[in-house]
């Protein structure tokens, strides 16, 4: 199968494909074209948002998804339509081409069909597939190219590559039989040297816990959209958007995204969201605590929201109906799943990672995990962590995450920082104004506008039910960030307005807060307390 790519400045790609029958020795059923896209999985009528059939004559009409095959090959033309800029940014990379400032971005999926006999038999077949670009343009591929032609040995092949096209920025890394490509067509090589250098940091820890990646070369896209920071991985590339300049530390925005996506390189479980994005976010914060010495406190902070978003929106329902649509969910209870499995592997000598590299073994480098080979690699690390796993993935309603913390060797109680120096082994967290309910405020500084025994209504205009919403307010706030206080003074309601406070200046204030203090050395190593490789 051949098929020629002309690109047009605008983005709109014009396919000549050809598909060579002569080797059929009986008389074909139809052939039918399929696009393995989110966008185009509706069949025919979906494909008319993005495709058009052309005609010799280069007219256009409605695409043609089946033949008639009585010609010993055939040859098909039609033109695709990219989306606007930047289109469906997280999700829509993997549904159609889409232009970006600077040119296009584009997998194979969205324009290199699968054949069939009646959509019931699928052929396939190496694939060559050449672009033709307007002047000035490059091509880089998330697959090694002849000058401009990919050579795949199968469709599958084909359609998992990652194309960007336009008038580019790339620079490169290699280590251990990996490179890594950083491309932009917003910013310069300056730009990009930062997030290229973390990239490489991360693809070598990630290998010596997670065990080798099967690509030979990675991808990482950084463009320009005016929608904040999003990002996906596609097969072999990672694809960033962004309305600000890349910043090449864990710490960032930008970087924290890249570490993510590049973990799913190692960790991609489609069926099982929990395993493949919660679990991803959990090892994503441990690599970030690697890469460039996240404090514990930050670290523990971090985890902390994490709970309360998965708090906030499990209601009745179990970790396993967590899915992908569920995006916030699917992240947050995967992730407290990992934290809680991570203790108890590490209390008995080994982690999370020796898992995931044994439960990579069993599946085949490079294959997507599923829960079956996860918890078969679990069982044999700690039959016990295994039945704990399963009975916390069943289990509806919020799993006990404080016994958790405790098992890792912090305990959840209320103090006032006063009492703390911030030279002991105690880490206190940006949490509640109190500890009791109904909450009322204690020992405040006169200046802080709270009076004692101010009854605590809302926040920023949510309603508090119980402590754990404060709790997440409080620490869904950054630093400096103005809160309304809603309260009951004396019968009447009042406003007090305050700043979220630095977490390095408690000492400073006389409201009472719930801590996460670290105990004495016999408790069982915390997951959190590692150290730079």
């Amino acid at each position: 199968m051949t098929l020629e790519v002309n690109v047009q400045s605008s983005g709109r790609l014009l396919v000549r494909h050809h598909l060579p029958l002569a080797w059929v020795e009986r008389a074909l059923p139809d052939l039918c074209f399929a696009f393995d896209t989110v966008e185009f999985e509706n069949g025919p009528n979906g494909y008319q948002r993005f495709i058009r059939s052309v005609a010799e004559d280069g007219s256009e009409s409605a695409f043609a998804a089946c033949h008639p095959s009585a010609e010993a090959d055939l040859d098909t033309t039609y033109a695709m339509l990219p989306e606007h800029e930047a289109a469906h940014a997280i999700h829509g990379l993997e549904d159609a081409p889409h232009t970006l400032s600077r040119g296009l971005f584009l997998i194979g999926r969205a324009f290199v069909p699968s054949v069939s006999f009646d959509g019931a038999h699928v052929l396939d077949m190496p694939v060559d597939v050449t672009f033709h670009l307007p002047e000035g343009w490059t091509l880089i591929a998330s697959h090694p190219l002849d000058g401009t032609t990919l050579h795949a040995d199968s469709v599958r092949e084909a359609q998992e590559v990652v194309f960007e096209l336009g008038r580019l920025s790339v620079i490169e890394q290699s280590a251990s039989e990996t490179r890594l490509r950083v491309v932009s067509g917003d910013y310069s090589e300056e730009d990009l040297r930062p997030l290229l250098d973390l990239g490489m940091r991360t693809l070598r820890l990630a290998r010596q816990l997670l065990g080798p990646l099967h690509s030979r070369e990675v991808l990482a896209t950084f463009d320009r959209a005016p929608l904040g920071l999003s990002g996906g991985r596609i097969g072999d590339a990672v694809s960033l958007l962004s309305d600000r300049p890349p910043r090449g530390t864990a710490l960032s925005p930008s970087g924290r995204v890249l570490v993510h996506e590049l973990i799913h390189l190692w960790n991609t479980a489609r069926d099982a969201p929990w395993l493949h994005e919660g679990m991803t976010r959990y090892l994503e914060l441990m690599l970030r605590v690697r890469l460039d010495e996240l404090p514990e406190p930050v670290a523990l902070s971090q985890l902390m929201r994490i709970y309360d978003r998965y708090r906030r929106d499990a209601g009745a329902r179990r970790i396993t109906d967590a899915t992908l649509s569920m995006d916030g969910w699917a992240y947050a209870a995967g992730a407290v799943l990992a934290f809680c499995v991570d203790t108890e592997l590490r209390s008995e000598d080994t982690d999370l990672f020796a898992v995931l590299r044994d439960a990579r073994s069993r599946v085949g480098i490079g294959q997507p995990l599923d829960d079956a080979s996860f918890f078969d690699a679990l069982t044999e690390a700690s039959p016990e962590t295994a039945r704990r796993a399963r009975a916390w993935l069943e289990h509806q309603g919020v799993i006990d995450f404080g016994a958790c913390l405790t098992r890792a060797g912090y305990v959840l109680r209320g103090v006032t920082y006063r009492d703390i120096t911030p030279e002991g082994e105690s880490t206190v967290l940006r949490a509640s104004v109190n500890v009791v309910w109904p909450p009322t405020v204690g020992r405040p500084r006169a200046s802080s506008g709270f009076t004692r025994g101010d009854r605590l209504i809302s926040v920023n205009g949510e309603r508090l039910v119980s402590l754990h919403d404060l709790g997440w307010a409080l620490r869904s706030a950054s630093l400096g960030d103005r809160l309304r206080f809603r309260v009951r003074r004396a019968g009447r309601s009042r406003v007090v307005v305050q700043r979220s406070p630095d977490l390095d200046h408690f000492a400073r204030r006389g409201l009472r807060y719930v801590a996460v203090m670290r105990e004495g050395a016999t408790r069982p190593p915390s997951p959190l307390r590692v150290s730079a490789p």
